[in-house]
Order: structure tokens, then C-alpha cells, then sequence
């Protein structure tokens, strides 16, 4: 199960049971940099308004190949000298480029490899991200992503389940 939010989680559930769990602090890094670096007057305050597939992989692919801090740098370098690209599109890319230095340490764990299937959750526009960078990772068929309403239920659904198996320890 992948959580993107403020604090990603990657949480690697067999038999209904959880096993490990990682977390990444995505959400606090795109926040943090876009408003506290060189890079805010490259960015919107909002960030993503809507997922451009292209600058997102892009991004991803950037970070990849040149890591993450000069990825980010790009950022900057685009808004200075690619006057065709909106705030938008940079900030996909500046989000694509963070996504990847998540996706390259659950990849770290050993465990990427054994997945049979994963289910992405969070809130938009994070849960889209990475539901297209996954595509782009020809994961597709094994990807399933969450709808509004399964986020929106997980905490009362996820609480209950919680309480179901203290009640019955209590038994």
C-alpha cells in the first residue's frame, strides 16, 4: 500500500498482515523547497493544479539519471530559459523529480521486486503522480488506484479494523 501525503508511506502487507513499513518525507520536500528555496519564484504556491503526464515523467526520469538536488536545480534553469513551459509543467517535473527519490528507496528495500500488486491512496494530486510514474514504470497491471471515496473511508475503515482486533484480544 502506497500513502503519499506530507509523509509517504509504503507500507508491505502479506496475509493481511503488515510486515515493514517506510516512510519518506515527499510531501514535506516539495513543500519545503517550493516555498523556502530559490525555487518559489519557479513555482505556484499551489503546485500541481492538474497532472501533465510528460513534465511528471520527465522529472522522474531527470532525477534518475542526474539525482535529485540537480533535477531540482532544473527547475530553476527552466523557468529561466524555457519560456514555453508553464508553472504547471515545472511543477510536475520538480514532483516527478522528488517521486523518483521515493520510488528509488522502496526499490532500496529489497522488497519492490516481490509485489504483486499495489495499492496507491492519499490525496490528489500525489495519488495521480504516482499512479503515472508507476505507468511509466510499466507497473500499470499490478497498480490499483484508490478512489476519493476509499481515501476519504480508509481512516474510519482502517480504525474500525484496528478496534475489531483489540476487542478481541480482550475476549
Amino acid at each position: 500500500i502506497l500513502l503519499p501525503g506530507s509523509h509517504t508511506k509504503f507500507v508491505i502487507v502479506n496475509n493481511g498482515q503488515i510486515e515493514s513499513c517506510y516512510s519518506t518525507l515527499c510531501g514535506e520536500i516539495l513543500f519545503a523547497v517550493s516555498r523556502n528555496t530559490i525555487l518559489s519564484s519557479s513555482l505556484n504556491k499551489e503546485l500541481i493544479t492538474g497532472i501533465e503526464r510528460e513534465y511528471l515523467i520527465e522529472g522522474y526520469k531527470s532525477s534518475e539519471k542526474f539525482g535529485l538536488t540537480r533535477s531540482l536545480y532544473h527547475v530553476r534553469l527552466l523557468h529561466l530559459f524555457d519560456q514555453q513551459m508553464n508553472d504547471n509543467q515545472r511543477a510536475n517535473y520538480f514532483a516527478g523529480a522528488v517521486i523518483a527519490s521515493d520510488i528509488h528507496s522502496i526499490q532500496k528495500s529489497n522488497r519492490f521486486e516481490e509485489l504483486k500488486w499495489v495499492v496507491i491512496g492519499g490525496a490528489n494530486p500525489l495519488r495521480k503522480a504516482f499512479v503515472e510514474i508507476f505507468s511509466h514504470m510499466e507497473l500499470s497491471d499490478r497498480v490499483v488506484e484508490a478512489t476519493d471515496e476509499q481515501v476519504e473511508l480508509s481512516t474510519v475503515i482502517g480504525s474500525k479494523a484496528i478496534g475489531d482486533i483489540v476487542w478481541l484480544n480482550l475476549i
